[in-house]
């Protein structure tokens, strides 16, 4: 690296001002070589003045455009920084040491006041986010508070509701002297109460949701499928492969989307049974919930979008595509398609299914 060398500012002054005298002095000197045979007291005056004032004008002229050139920059830089451009810089090239001392503190400073809003901007987003994460436990503390009260009261009311109908319904059966007229409408109290039994459940599963808990997500959605099996009357087979190397982000997108259509399809579907599928082929991670219900049209879908809503903006967070194929009376498939990240996770082949 070459080392720039640098001029003392008031040695340069001071040489500045000795030239100006000393050629000052020499204009004088020749002037008054040159007019003192004329006898003219005026015109022998009027050449010693000029002969200082010459040189005086024109270094003066000459230092005072060179100092306001090398000046320029700490100007330029004061005034990006009041516009709040902190990663300008100012050159140190003016070959003045003072100057360029002068533009070196200017440009620590500027970093000192980039550093300063960089760690503040920092914060601002740390808050940001540290104020999302209460929100969020608020959210989930409030919801599960609201599904402990449901289950204690609403929940059991409509289990005590369904016991009734259901004992009502076999007196009406094994006494023949109970009158026929009632009979249908019990059955469909204990239908309904049933029915209303299996939303409370769904309602609870949206409002107290599992989550992964440290696990991978095939082990966690084992888990909430089992459990659901257990809690549900419905039949739900399952196919789900280990995805190594899977992003955390991913993984609870995944288990969260899964949660919501088995949600819809215990809310709305009507179905008796229903099967899972999750795997990694081509590159990419297939999810794949399929039921046997009722079914719905594209009018149905408007009327209760929500849930496919949230299923499909959480693909779409993920850069995949949401594929939904439904015909009345015959049943729904849903289908997730997300496109893979890592080498890993492009093909396997080990599977576990439950039947």
């Amino acid at each position: 690296m070459i080392r720039r060398r640098t001029k003392n500012l008031r040695w340069e002054l001071l040489w500045a001002f000795l030239l100006n005298n000393f050629v000052a002095l020499l204009l004088s000197i020749g002037g008054y070589l040159i007019v003192r045979s004329t006898q003219s007291i005026l015109l022998m005056h009027s050449v010693l003045i000029l002969s200082a004032l010459v040189p005086a004008l024109y270094f003066g002229l000459s230092e005072s455009s060179r100092l306001k050139k090398n000046l320029q920059p700490l100007r330029d830089g004061a005034v990006f920084l009041a516009n709040g451009k902190l990663s300008h810089r100012v050159p140190q090239e003016s070959g003045a040491d003072i100057i360029d001392d002068i533009a070196n503190q200017w440009n620590h400073m500027a970093e000192r006041l980039e550093t300063q809003v960089d760690t503040l901007q920092k914060l601002l987003a740390r808050n940001r986010e540290l104020a999302d994460q209460s929100k969020q436990l608020a959210i989930v503390e409030e919801r599960q508070r609201l599904a402990r009260e449901l289950h204690d009261s609403v929940s059991q009311q409509l289990f005590a509701i369904s016991m009734t109908a259901s004992a009502l319904v076999n007196v009406s059966q094994s006494s023949s002297g109970f009158p026929k007229e009632l009979k249908q409408p019990l059955e469909m109290m204990e239908e309904t109460a049933v029915k209303a039994q299996d939303e409370m459940r769904a309602l609870l599963l949206h409002l107290k949701p599992v989550g992964l808990e440290n696990q991978g997500l095939k082990p966690a959605l084992e888990q909430f499928l089992t459990e659901l099996t257990d809690q549900y009357s419905i039949k739900l087979d399952w196919e789900l492969e280990e995805i190594p190397s899977i992003r955390r982000g991913m993984e609870e997108h995944l288990f969260r989307i899964t949660q919501e259509a088995l949600s819809n399809l215990l809310r709305h579907s009507g179905a008796n049974h229903g099967s899972i599928l999750l795997q990694s082929r081509s590159g990419m991670i297939s999810l794949v919930v399929e039921d046997n219900g009722i079914g719905f049209s594209e009018s149905d879908r408007k009327k209760s979008s929500y849930g496919l809503a949230t299923i499909r903006e959480r693909t779409q967070e993920m850069g995949g595509d949401i594929r939904i194929l439904s015909v009345k009376e015959k049943g729904t498939r849903l289908e997730i398609r997300i496109p893979c990240t890592n080498k890993e996770e492009q093909s396997h082949d080990n599977s576990d299914t439950h039947r």
